[in-house]
């Protein structure tokens, strides 16, 4: 008898262990913890049984319960995995949330419509939200919680630098802070705010959301802009290659700028022979030493697109790729009219096939020339000499007209 209660007892904890271990290895999660009032829940979980339908109830912070079999949306297991999207009801608190496939698989979550966090557009009432800006924009950072506090708020720039902030000393369910994103000073990428809010006990400022938005990348002309000031500079033009009039035929190349998101290795060669490549910098950036082009012949610039020798973009648009027929045009040249600088040659670093593909904004590398001269597109030096043949020949025959 002891030894069939011990069979008996023996099975009985495996069947235990067995539902535990089933049980345990199923989990659900949210995309948030926290969302601001009025947006999509989305729900994930694993771990249920392949092509059960699963059953999601959700209390909300008022002890209302929403179940999914109320409208037939309950999600189908597949694989082992379910989504599920529940758009909130308003309320504001922490809501709960329990998924059971029916076969012993079962798990909960939580997540707060509360301390809520968001970007905004320019509007002066901060309403509609807005995850991308430009130059000029002003960015509003809101922040709403479900009780009052003392908050403060943030907006930090890609550098990590805080150049903007608001403390309410006060009690109070929401904040908000303007900042307008200025030409000529403020990088872009991708830019961060930060909510706090007053400790009593302690005396500090405790951190407790972070959103993001973007800040697009600035035009070549604003480049220009920028480092030469409006009216100091002309182009696009069509050189492509130049010469070094520099001291002992010596050229300076100065990084301007680099909005690329990876290495893109920079340098000269000699006009017409691709592969004579002299490297200048390994990843260019702003503040990068100038480096000298010494040369008697005429020299053009190249990258290397992600640090690819094999894809190497030139000035000269007859040594780029073909596309459509027609040679890709992958780097722009400007003159500078105004101080040192005597040409700006700006890079597009990506082609039609990359994903995502080329934008055409030529500001991924921007190089500054001083000491160097344009050399003159063949249509240029042709149409001058032709015009001048012809006075020659116009001029020699009447003098054969008068003897």
């Amino acid at each position: 008898m002891k030894t069939k209660m011990l069979i008996v007892g023996i099975v009985l904890a495996a069947l235990l262990v067995t539902v535990s271990s089933v049980s345990a290895e199923a989990e659900i999660w949210t995309d948030k913890n926290d969302y601001p009032p009025d947006s999509i829940v989305n729900i994930s979980g694993s771990g249920f049984s392949a092509g059960s339908s699963v059953t999601i109830a959700i209390t909300d912070p008022n002890s209302g319960i929403f179940d999914c079999q109320s409208d037939r949306s309950c999600p189908t297991v597949a694989g082992d995995t379910f989504n599920y999207d529940y758009k909130l009801n308003g309320l504001t608190g922490e809501y709960g949330v329990v998924a059971d496939d029916g076969n012993g698989n079962t798990a909960t979550t939580t997540f707060t419509d509360s301390l809520v966090f968001n970007v905004y557009s320019k509007d002066s009432d901060c309403s509609t939200h807005k995850e991308n800006f430009v130059v000029g924009d002003t960015v509003c950072a809101k922040g709403i919680a479900i009780t009052k506090w003392p908050m403060k708020i943030e907006i930090i720039d890609s550098m990590g630098t805080v150049v903007a902030s608001n403390a309410q000393n006060f009690k109070s369910s929401s904040i908000t802070k303007q900042y307008t994103i200025k030409k000529c000073e403020d990088p872009s990428g991708q830019w961060t705010i930060k909510l706090y809010r007053w400790v009593y006990r302690g005396s500090y400022w405790k951190h407790k959301e972070t959103d993001h938005f973007n800040v697009a990348e600035p035009s070549i002309e604003t480049i220009l802009d920028c480092e030469y000031d409006p009216g100091c500079w002309n182009g696009p033009i069509g050189a492509q290659t130049f010469f070094a009039t520099g001291t002992a035929y010596t050229a300076k190349a100065i990084v301007v700028d680099s909005q690329c998101g990876y290495k893109n290795p920079t340098g000269w060669y000699d006009a017409g022979s691709p592969a004579s490549k002299h490297p200048l910098w390994a990843d260019p950036e702003p503040g990068d030493p100038p480096q000298d082009i010494q040369t008697t012949g005429s020299f053009g610039l190249y990258i290397e697109p992600n640090g690819d020798a094999q894809s190497t973009y030139y000035t000269e648009t007859s040594l780029n790729p073909t596309e459509n027929g027609a040679k890709r045009l992958h780097a722009k040249v400007y003159e500078i009219t105004c101080g040192n600088a005597d040409y700006v040659v700006a890079f597009e670093d990506k082609s039609p096939d990359d994903v995502p593909p080329w934008d055409q904004d030529y500001n991924d590398v921007v190089i500054e020339l001083r000491g160097a001269s344009e050399v003159p597109e063949f249509a240029t030096i042709a149409i001058p000499a032709i015009a001048v043949l012809g006075l020659f020949l116009f001029f020699n025959k009447r003098k054969h007209k008068k003897e």
